[in-house]
């Protein structure tokens, strides 16, 4: 057993190549180069970083060893360091691009003129905001205009009673006995209508349509003239007032003539 000083010292010191049996020179194996790689990711630009550690039995050896080792082990080294940036670029591509070349220019995908219009974090956070706001108040409103329908709820052990299935609930109109009451009703609302126009011909015709034009039968040209209601109630009077004078007359210029009562109980003396 010795010092790693001595192991050097011996392997510095020159050995007679054992000859063989034919005379020549017998190769000796190569020591085995045994590599240690430590692969970690730092925290600062995220690159990988490789560190081998080599043990060998001695420094001229290390000389001797073929350099096909070495080149094999930078080329795998440079193609994970390319994955690693391939990696990182993949999955932050908000990050700048790094170039070597002052001279090279290009223009930015997303920051070009034509490009639409990126809302931030916060806009976006406040339209899922008010998006789920605006949700909620559809689903109040639905449950405002709509309470025959169904609560959904997600509890199983929920239970409550149905205030419009209570024994002493009034009776609920089916939704085909609401329609047909509906449609009874504006049948109606019709026939009345038509009734009041039958009625009332005077009335003016109430029409939706600006475009519509029609004439009036009572106002055309050839009608005869129409007295208003005053003129009407007018004349109505004075044929009532010229009826009961002429009775009056007729009753003074006949005396004979009998009495005609129309009260049973009515008793008088004969002048």
């Amino acid at each position: 057993m010795g010092s790693n000083l001595s192991s050097r010292a011996k392997g510095t010191q020159k050995t007679k190549e054992p000859v063989g049996a034919r005379g020549h020179t017998e190769l000796k194996a190569e020591p085995k180069a045994t590599a240690t790689w430590d692969l970690y990711h730092t925290n600062n630009d995220d690159a990988i970083e490789a560190s081998s550690t080599f043990d060998t039995e001695s420094e001229d050896e290390d000389a001797d060893e073929p350099n096909d080792h070495f080149d094999e082990r930078e080329t795998i080294m440079a193609d994970c360091r390319n994955l690693a940036s391939m990696a990182q670029d993949f999955l932050h591509p908000e990050l700048p691009a790094s170039v070597t070349d002052s001279s090279a220019t290009a223009r930015c995908y997303f920051e070009r003129y034509s490009a639409p219009e990126v809302e931030s974090v916060d806009e976006a956070e406040a339209r899922a905001q008010i998006l789920a706001d605006a949700a909620a108040l559809k689903k109040l409103a639905i449950d405002y205009m709509h309470p025959e329908l169904p609560v959904v709820v997600t509890d199983f052990s929920a239970t409550a009673r149905c205030y419009f299935d209570r024994v002493s609930a009034p009776d609920v109109d089916s939704l085909d006995e609401a329609e047909a009451r509906a449609q009874i009703l504006a049948d109606v609302a019709a026939l009345k209508k038509l009734a009041k126009d039958y009625m009332h011909p005077e009335l003016p015709v109430a029409v939706t349509d600006s475009a519509a034009t029609a004439r009036c039968y009572f106002e055309r040209y050839s009608a005869p003239k129409v007295e208003s209601v005053d003129e009407a109630d007018a004349r109505a009077q004075i044929l009532a007032d010229a009826a009961a004078l002429k009775k009056l007359a007729i009753d003074y210029m006949h005396p004979e003539l009998p009495v005609v009562v129309t009260d049973f109980s009515a008793t008088a003396r004969c002048y």
